[in-house]
């Protein structure tokens, strides 16, 4: 799922892109250090940040929305995950927009 850079799987997207919008799914309760989006029941910090950060990197996407249908969850991790995002985007400079 989430392949080496080396690994021919990396040219598969593991998200879904519309119209250049990286559409990242935040479901259900938030977990930390769990690196899975589990339909709408649980959605892992470490899932959430990968994909953006891949979405940063690929040259298709153009912007990057965070879908948000959720409680909440778990306090920890959920600072990190923040930070590192609002690093990356910065460095990627694309527009990010959540819509909960």
């Amino acid at each position: 799922f989430w392949s080496p850079e080396d690994r021919w799987l990396l040219r598969y997207r593991p998200y879904v892109v519309q119209d250049g919008v990286l559409l990242i799914p935040v479901r259900g309760v938030l977990l930390h250090n769990f690196p899975f989006q589990f339909g709408g029941w649980a959605t892992g910090y470490d899932y959430i940040l990968r994909a953006f950060l891949r979405g940063c990197d690929d040259g298709n996407v153009r912007a990057i929305a965070l879908v948000i249908d959720s409680p909440g969850g778990m306090v920890a991790g959920c600072f990190e995950a923040a930070d590192r995002m609002t690093a990356a985007k910065q460095e990627c400079g694309k527009p990010v927009r959540a819509f909960a």
